[in-house]
């Protein structure tokens, strides 16, 4: 019977691997956003399930069931890896063993060179010490790190590896997909007439072509099922590229001399882009996208038998790219939102090259039925408004997921990693209910109550002197930063519950951060005990976590009414002796 194999993102490298797998006998489903889509994909004998990164739920159960999983739909998107982990632990407690691949991406390794000079420093993927040094800020690291973690906890049912792919160039078998950092600076200089570069142009990339690196894929997935687990748990880590350097200068240059040729533009030297036009590439992180270092030498593949065979990238440009580019019809105008939660570990997916937000979004929602007699009928500045933050959280949709911001992966929870209470919702059911609307910014206050919350103490009951209470916002749009609507802490040991009513502040008491309960608080961003939840309009789905930790010893301060959130979490330290989750989740409606 053939292995299964689970793909997370049929596109530009995804869609490769996927046609490898097929000739090699593989029983493969992959993730579809569409139901229009399945028929396209039944037809390549490929079967599918509906869903997209977000629907947890539906990795999880796909996962449950598959022998091979391979994410290579964004490095960043935290909630889809997490539900791939947690399939495998399912998996793992059936007895069965799974293979897991992800997509990771140089960047990683990047500098701040900002095109100024050519980095001697080269990673070599036979020295995993160099990768596990880098700062945990890094581009893709959180990521990497919550897969390196899982990859220690499941290591007797679980290989997993992390291939950390250079500039990727080509155009695809099927669909003429084309990747992202050269086409859009040849499409900037289309625009601007001129090639661009970022600074002088000396920082350094390595190549590989999008189908070689899906064979790198191929030959890692074989070795994988048959190599031993401890070996594997070694180093997790795989480059995949050609043995071609190039700078970005080399490429502006090259990019410059093919478009001067076919009439293009008018100049074939290049210039560097001055930073107000960042936007029309990669925005603030232009510098980092399109004008870092990232040098690294593929060993371990080339000692498993791979090897490029596909052309280098100055004849893919002349051959491929650049001639279905130059076919191209309106403006482009970068992806600078875009690659802004790429680049911050936030997750992302790129736009279409001929389709930006704004032009996008605004004919949406001007010719949307539902829309169409709001807006004629009450085009006022409210509606403006509601447009605009509507707008403004697609722009931002893919900052989110920074699960590891929230309070459980401080250091005072690092010999107490599993939850051992437990913690509920009456009025708002189980863990992962969407919140009642009282709960939230739609409330008639619009501020929104707490859920009435229920919890047990730890099996050490007797050793509890007081509970922390906390709700996070798991998905603002501001990367690796988690929002706190309350954080109640001195709540009394023989306290089993909490109600809208105990987080009001005590407008009469002789101190200051005082609930009408006695419990202490540390004001959120509206300067209250807690606020409901508000997710911004058009940024989908958030999650709300509320936490609550027993501390075996009561937290001091010298001046308790002046605590912060951080100085929570030092103090904690050495204290927590138990902790439970609970989830609630909100989306902000349209407007009536």
């Amino acid at each position: 019977m053939p292995a299964s194999v689970f793909l997370l993102g049929p596109g530009f490298i995804g869609g490769e691997i996927i046609d490898l797998l097929l000739i090699t006998k593989y029983k493969v489903t992959t993730l579809v956003r569409r139901e229009s889509a399945v028929a396209d994909y039944a037809n390549l004998g490929i079967e599918t399930v509906v869903g997209d990164l977000d629907d947890e739920s539906v990795i999880k159960d796909q996962v449950a069931v598959s022998d091979i999983v391979i994410h290579t739909a964004t490095a960043d998107h935290l909630p889809s890896v997490q539900a791939i982990i947690d399939g495998i632990r399912q998996r793992a407690a059936q007895g069965l063993k799974t293979i897991y691949i992800h997509n990771s991406g140089a960047t990683l390794l990047s500098d701040n060179a900002q095109g100024e000079y050519k980095s001697d420093t080269i990673f070599d993927d036979e020295q995993p010490g160099e990768i596990d040094v880098l700062p945990d800020s890094s581009s893709h690291r959180q990521i990497d790190l919550v897969i390196v973690r899982a990859a220690q906890e499941l290591a007797s049912h679980a290989k997993m590896a992390i291939m950390i792919p250079p500039l990727i160039y080509g155009v695809t078998t099927r669909e003429n997909r084309l990747s992202i950092q050269l086409p859009t600076l040849i499409r900037y200089s289309i625009k601007h007439g001129y090639a661009g570069q970022i600074g002088k142009g000396l920082a350094v990339w390595n190549q590989i072509h999008v189908r070689d690196l899906a064979r790198g894929y191929m030959v890692l997935l074989h070795w994988m099922e048959r190599a031993p687990v401890t070996e594997i748990a070694l180093n997790p880590y795989f480059f995949c590229e050609n043995g071609q350097e190039l700078s970005w200068g080399e490429c502006a240059a090259e990019i410059g001399r093919i478009l001067q040729k076919e009439g293009r533009i008018g100049q074939s030297t290049p210039k560097p882009i001055p930073e107000e036009h960042w936007g029309d590439l990669f925005g603030d992180y232009s510098g980092t996208v399109v004008g870092s270092n990232a040098r690294n030498r593929a060993n371990r593949l080339r000692k498993l038998g791979w090897a490029p065979l596909e052309k280098d990238t100055f004849a893919s440009l002349a051959e491929d790219e650049i001639p279905i580019i130059a076919k191209e019809t309106g403006e482009f105008t970068g992806y600078a939102s875009v690659v802004a939660s790429a680049v911050s570990q936030s997750g992302g997916t790129y736009l279409s090259p001929k389709v930006n937000i704004v032009t996008f979004v605004l004919p949406y929602i001007f010719t949307q039925k539902e829309f169409t007699s709001a807006v004629v009928s009450n085009l006022c500045a409210m509606a403006i408004l509601h447009y605009l933050e509507f707008i403004i959280g697609r722009l931002l949709y893919s900052i989110r997921g920074h699960d590891l911001a929230q309070i459980i992966h401080c250091p005072a929870f690092k010999d107490l990693p599993e939850p051992n209470m437990t913690l509920e919702s009456l009025d708002a059911g189980p863990s992962g209910s969407k919140l009642p609307l009282y709960c939230t910014c739609k409330a008639v206050d619009g501020k929104g109550c707490l859920p009435e919350l229920l919890w047990t103490a730890p099996d050490s009951r007797e050793e509890v002197k007081e509970y922390i209470l906390l709700c996070e916002d798991l998905d603002p749009p501001i990367p690796f930063l988690v929002i706190h609507h309350g954080l109640l802490w001195a709540i009394p040991s023989s306290a089993t519950k909490a109600e809208a009513a105990d987080v009001h502040p005590d407008e009469h008491a002789k101190v200051s951060r005082l609930t009408v309960a006695g419990w202490r608080f540390v004001p959120n961003l509206r300067g209250l005990p807690y606020i409901g939840a508000g997710a911004p309009l058009g940024h989908g789905k958030h999650r709300y976590v509320f936490t609550i930790i027993a501390l075996n010893e009561s937290l001091k301060f010298k001046a308790p009414e002046k605590a912060t959130k951080q100085d929570i979490k030092n103090a904690m330290t050495g204290k927590v002796i138990g902790w439970a989750q609970w989830t609630g989740t909100f989306e902000k409606p349209w407007p009536n």
